[in-house]
């Protein structure tokens, strides 16, 4: 090779490297970074519905799901939020405590709430306030309502030769107990229980979804909705699909091309085959 050729090859290497490093000073000094685009967070709620933290397949824990939303809420790149919903309902404090988050976090942005198989009761409670929710045209929704079962094994337990002795410190310290049928005075003070619960549910729904007295007292014998049923008594504001519900969120920030940035909580089983397999004995379930 003619030493003209290499001292020319040479050059050119030498101006390449100095177009770099002039590139690279320049993006250090003017603090050039890659700009992230908006986003539009999809959040599971997926599973019975408890208070607490836990970490088990086929629960939502509340505590966890309210520490989520707070966290996209204060995430400024973080535009609106579309809840994903799974779920047969849980404990009445477990849902109104999302329920209050989610009022908490649409009042800085939007927060749709998107109904899949199935959201009834305390699942719909929870997501009641959302800014808007929709929903499949066959979704299962509604039953509205509170339900406390107790199991009574006392025959089964006079069959086998099992006793009881219990020491308690008042009357109904086991109230709910298996081995023996509630009084009549335990019964009075369920049925307030539960009509206490329900009716502040009630009165909570109401509110967020700005629902007439002829519509709740229907609603209030806690019957199954579709999701075309549940849109018709303005429960849902949109039948849809989960499609619709991010063009709604993108419409509602006003962001033309967000990033969808799916948010997993944990992972996700067959809860509908979990929750008919669920004994809530002894305890007030919505």
């Amino acid at each position: 090779m003619k030493p003209s050729v290499k001292r020319n090859g040479f050059a050119w290497v030498m101006v390449v490297l100095l177009i770099v490093s002039v590139s690279l000073a320049f993006i250090s000094i003017s603090g050039f970074r890659v700009v992230e685009r908006d986003k539009i967070a999809i959040v599971p709620l997926q599973g019975i519905i408890i208070s607490g933290d836990t970490d088990e397949s086929g629960y939502v824990s509340s505590a966890l799901f309210t520490r989520t939303l707070y966290r996209l809420k204060d995430d400024d790149r973080v535009k609106a939020i579309v809840i994903v919903v799974n779920s047969p309902g849980g404990t009445p404090s477990a849902s109104y405590e999302i329920a209050r988050s989610i009022d908490d976090v649409k009042k800085s942005k939007p927060v749709i709430a998107f109904l899949g198989d199935m959201a009834t009761s305390g699942a719909y409670y929870a997501i009641s306030p959302s800014t808007r929710i929709v929903a499949l045209p066959d979704t299962v929704t509604g039953s509205l309502g509170v339900i406390w079962v107790i199991e009574n094994k006392e025959g089964y337990y006079e069959d086998k030769g099992i006793k009881f002795f219990v020491y308690k410190s008042g009357e109904m310290k086991d109230i709910g107990a298996p081995w023996r049928e509630p009084t009549s005075e335990e019964k009075e003070l369920i049925n307030s229980t539960i009509q206490e619960i329900f009716s502040r549910m009630m009165n909570e729904i109401s509110d967020s979804r700005n629902l007439s007295e002829p519509v709740i007292e229907e609603l209030s014998d806690a019957r199954i909705l579709t999701g075309y049923q549940a849109y018709q008594a303005g429960l849902v504001d949109e039948i849809g699909t989960l499609h619709s519900a991010i063009e709604m969120a993108k419409d509602l920030s006003g962001i033309e091309s967000p990033e969808l940035k799916y948010i997993e909580l944990r992972e996700i089983e067959n809860i509908s085959a979990r929750y008919l397999e669920e004994s809530f004995s002894g305890y007030p379930f919505s």
